[in-house]
């Protein structure tokens, strides 16, 4: 959320807890993605974002916690020319700061902060934003040279809905910052950070306050509205539903029916008693489709139809339609697709593939499809569109695009969500491009059980559910790679939570065991939040055990405390420590230990931000020390690094 008042992103809630080997168990979470920051009176249930955290007042004094209000030499990027107003004020709000459009080039290390404006646009569709999108990062004139830059800011219109006054996100303004939060992972050391304006105060009027905002130090997801600037955070979700007593599940359809998620989809709602599941899947009903739904068919008198069609073909999607004499009462999207690309590689033809089946089979079907009044929308994004990734420019931009598409559907009176998936313990598309740096970053792959559990059975499956993130992880790794991307504080709350939190052990009574590496959580909640229910106990009643947030952050935050010189704190001297640190970074790189140069720094000897964070783990196993990560990707040398975990020890 931002707190204060865009909720976009905020709440967790935790289901159980999987170990990773060498790690601390790793938690199951429900993050509750744009819920009203200012509760709505029919959003009672949303009243988790109400609390404000106003970082610049409305007269423009900063009360950065932690901050300061050192002047950066800035460049304001105006590259369609559309925001020279803005720009001109913003030069002359800060004499320091300089402006540039057009063709013109910004000089290499000529400025520390770069102000990238976009202008306010007209209202578009999903379609009409990707074109947007796809332009815009397939020819990205708007980004200098970033040799000597520290903040590269990117300034929106309307892409957050900050109060309770505030139209909905822009499709555009409100996809394009999940790509653009994508590139700090190519150019570590530089945080790629964004302010909001609201809709229709993109004017100099408003420049003043925006250099006051990105003068505000560490937070990489802010929101100016009347003067007050509003920061992103991730929070507990403190919504229990359970089973859906009351949904109609007369006629099921699932595009991408016959996929890995499709059919756990179809599973659930056989197993809810739905009366008729149509799937929908280019290739139709296969010998291995059959096979795969032969069990579901079993549960029940559930007619199981399987229809080919290529929704991103509108004629197919018609054709097909036309011929339904039931209308959906639920229309769930589980299509996907992955397409792997950093900005060099970005093309309008790559995001058109990554699109395909999300975006333009997404408008097909709501447009063609006969559907109930009260016809429930349940539209599969991901993780990425939150949290970014290298490679992942097409991906997270597609899949947020999904998520305003949900929120824009509720604000027409459409029941709709968009359920952000994390990894998924099946075979998907992710998994045949690897998962590997995926699972590095702290990321664990959630059974399915547990993934419906926490997605649907307490949440999609009930009208009226806001949009929200389900996945398992260390957080407190993810944390450690976000912090070195600028990231780092969108987690704080949920980390805080999970170290306040109890792990009940394997065997301990009301755990909800199911085999001898799957402990499950339990406890009192964290300043009066309600978990979610343990999965395992579905689809019983009151019995159910409830559970808090908990992952690798209790671990974290017990080791930090120990390197801090804290009972349990490694010993040794400064020789020894830098002795034995060499020798774990010398395991991570494949390389000679004894060849690695202290002084110069570790991202230049090829050390990437997935190295580093195994290079943390296995300090903190072996030396049981905290690593910097932040300072690794930062530009710090072995002996830099050595030097800060010295200095933590005093």
């Amino acid at each position: 959320m931002l707190s204060g008042a865009a909720a976009q992103d905020s709440a967790a809630s935790a289901t159980g807890a999987t170990p990773v080997a060498g790690t601390a168990a790793s938690a199951l979470i429900g993050v509750s993605v744009d819920p009203s920051a200012v509760p709505d009176s029919t959003a009672g249930a949303e009243s988790s974002g109400s609390a404000r955290r106003e970082l610049v007042s409305a007269t423009g004094s900063a009360t950065q916690p932690g901050g300061d209000a050192a002047t950066a030499t800035a460049a304001v990027v105006d590259g369609s020319g559309a925001s020279a107003a803005s720009a001109g004020a913003a030069v002359g709000a800060r004499h320091s700061a300089s402006t540039v459009g057009g063709d013109s080039v910004i000089p290499p290390d000529s400025h520390d902060t770069v102000v990238i404006l976009l202008p306010e646009m007209p209202a578009m569709d999903a379609p009409g934003a990707l074109e947007a999108a796809a332009e815009f990062f397939a020819n990205p004139t708007w980004l200098p040279d970033l040799a000597g830059v520290r903040d590269c800011w990117l300034v929106t219109v309307g892409g957050e809905q900050v109060t309770s006054g505030d139209p909905v996100p822009h499709q555009f303004h409100g996809a394009v910052t999940a790509g653009f939060r994508c590139l700090g992972m190519e150019s570590l050391g530089v945080s790629f950070r964004r302010v909001d304006l609201a809709a229709g105060q993109a004017d100099a009027s408003r420049a003043a306050a925006l250099v006051r905002a990105v003068h505000v130090k560490n937070e990489p997801e802010l929101a100016l509205r009347d003067g007050a600037v509003y920061a992103k955070r991730l929070e507990i979700d403190a919504v229990q539903r359970g089973p859906a007593r009351d949904a109609d599940l007369a006629h099921v359809v699932i595009v991408g029916g016959t996929g890995t998620l499709g059919v756990e989809f179809c599973a659930h709602y056989a197993r809810s008693g739905a009366g008729r599941i149509t799937l929908l899947s280019r290739s139709g009903e296969t010998a291995e489709v059959t096979r795969r739904l032969r069990p579901i068919r079993a549960l029940g008198d559930t007619p199981i139809i399987v229809e080919s069609c290529d929704v991103t073909d509108a004629d197919a999607v018609v054709e097909l339609a036309e011929r339904q004499e039931i209308p959906a009462t639920v229309l769930v999207h589980a299509g996907v697709n992955y397409v792997r690309a950093e900005l060099a590689e970005v093309t309008p033809e790559k995001f058109r593939e990554m699109a395909g089946s999300k975006i333009y089979g997404t408008e097909h079907m709501l447009h063609t499809w006969p559907r109930t009044p009260d016809c429930r929308i349940v539209l599969c994004s991901s993780a990425a569109a939150t949290f970014g990734g290298r490679g992942q420019i097409l991906y997270a931009t597609v899949n947020r695009m999904l998520d305003v598409l949900a929120r824009r559907l509720r604000a027409a009176g459409v029941d709709a969500v968009a359920v952000q998936w994390g990894l998924w313990d099946l075979e998907g598309p992710l998994h045949a491009v690897g998962t590997g740096p995926v699972q590095a970053a702290g990321v664990t792959p959630m059974r399915a059980a547990d993934a419906l559990a926490v997605g649907f059975t307490d949440h999609a499956d009930h009208s009226g559910a806001e949009n929200r993130l389900v996945a398992a992880a260390d957080w407190s790794d993810v944390q450690a790679l976000m912090v070195a991307i600028g990231q780092g504080p969108l987690l704080d709350d949920v980390v805080a939570a999970a170290a306040e939190s109890a792990v009940v052990q394997p065997d301990s009574p009301g755990s909800g065991h199911r085999d001898g590496n799957s402990p499950r959580i339990a406890g009192t909640p964290a300043d009066g939040h309600r978990g979610t229910a343990d999965s395992a106990a579905y689809p019983s009643g009151p019995d159910r055990v409830r559970a808090t947030v908990a992952q690798g952050g209790t671990k974290a935050m017990t080791q930090f405390r120990a390197a801090a010189g804290q009972p349990g704190a490694a010993g040794g001297n400064s020789a020894n420590l830098a002795e034995r640190v060499r020798r774990q970074l010398g395991r991570v790189m494949g390389a000679d230990a004894d060849a690695l140069d202290p002084s110069v720094p570790l991202v230049a000897l090829g050390l990437d931000s997935l190295q580093a964070l195994d290079f943390r783990k296995r300090v903190q196993v072996e030396l049981d020390r905290d690593l910097p990560v932040a300072a690794i990707l930062g530009g710090a040398s072995l002996d830099d690094v050595v030097r800060l975990m010295a200095g933590s020890q005093a």
